[in-house]
């Protein structure tokens, strides 16, 4: 259906696709349009294309997607990084596009951080957001304004990453050697005993997503201390078709781009001290209010990757320098996990 869509421009009325945080992200499809990112998914069930996501972030917080689907339909979505949208069902909801005619339309509820919209006349709409210059969401949430900066181009590789990857289908996989999440649990507390925390907690499971979309707990620890100014955990990915650690770093860096709502610098390295290939990807986040620093650190464990992750505020006093206490942290982890057979 797609490839009718693509080739021949045929266009049909657009229906709800699901959250564009479900789905394997295919290595290497990372693509950028100034400051909109995305990538390519694969439908979790049945391992072939199902969309190609793009979206920005807003400094009010909010971020906008835009989904080429694989039943040649596009999804437009609105997100925020906290659950705003908890217990709130379908609602109305108005786009207005300059001083177009408005499109009244009904957001539909995805999770807690994130609603889609269906929009009754797809090329019509399409044509608006390439040509619009600002967006305006009316709702109970109030007026939201939208600059659509870029959206020509944004949507343009959008529909390219469709075509590209439209016949693209995961290879069968071998039967995986399951990881024991005790053994990550105990990879954990080697961070917090080398950090001597007097007081920290687990993150609860529930909580997991919100800090970082699209894991949970069944591969992801988490744990915080001074009231989550300092973040850390250590999360692991099936990828048997990863031969490269650095190969994943367009998409790992855009997914450490998406956690920050405001200026960000980011900056990628090589770390030594073990046999093992190390990946630090880094990035400084000032959302106006406070500056973060987020580390991601990765490795490769047989047909694993795994992630140690570290996000600590500036204002925190109790570590001054937060690059040298990542690698060490990181490199202790790369050894325990190492050491596990």
């Amino acid at each position: 259906m797609l490839k009718k869509f693509l080739f021949n421009c045929i266009f049909i009325p657009l229906i709800m696709f699901p959250c564009l945080g479900l789905g394997i992200q295919i290595k290497g499809s990372a693509f950028y349009s100034g400051n909109w990112q995305g990538n390519a998914y694969t439908s979790n069930k049945t391992g072939r294309f199902s969309h190609c996501a793009i979206s920005t972030q807003y400094k009010n917080g909010y971020m906008l997607l835009f989904s080429v689907n694989a039943n040649s339909s596009l999804t437009v979505s609105l997100a925020h990084s906290k659950p705003i949208f908890k217990g709130v069902k379908d609602f109305p909801l108005t786009l207005q596009i300059d001083r177009r005619q408005p499109i009244y339309s009904k957001a539909q509820y995805i999770s807690d951080e994130q609603v889609g919209l269906t929009l009754p006349d797809m090329a019509k709409s399409i044509w608006a957001f390439k040509k619009g210059r600002l967006l305006i969401i009316k709702s109970y949430l109030g007026d939201l304004p939208f600059y659509l900066d870029g959206t020509f181009k944004a949507l343009d590789q959008t529909y390219e990453c469709a075509r590209k990857y439209f016949n693209f289908k995961l290879p069968l996989q071998a039967k995986r050697k399951p990881i024991d999440n005790s053994l990550i649990y105990q990879a954990v507390t080697t961070m917090i005993t080398d950090l001597n925390l007097k007081k920290f907690s687990f993150i609860p499971e529930a909580d997991i997503p919100t800090i970082l979309p699209g894991s949970t707990s069944k591969n992801t620890v988490l744990w915080q201390a001074y009231d989550r100014k300092l973040i850390g955990g250590v999360q692991y990915l099936y990828e048997p078709e990863v031969k490269n650690v650095k190969s994943t770093d367009p998409s790992d860096m855009s997914y450490l781009s998406s956690l920050c709502s405001g200026d960000i610098m980011t900056g990628a390295r090589n770390i030594s001290g073990t046999d093992n290939k190390v990946r630090e990807l880094m990035s400084v986040c000032d959302d106006g209010n406070e500056v973060r620093n987020t580390f991601l650190t990765k490795f490769r464990f047989g047909d694993y990757t795994f992630y140690n992750f570290f996000s600590i505020y500036d204002s925190l006093e109790e570590i001054t320098n937060p690059k040298a206490v990542n690698k060490n942290l990181s490199l202790k982890v790369v050894k325990f996990i190492e050491g596990f057979k």
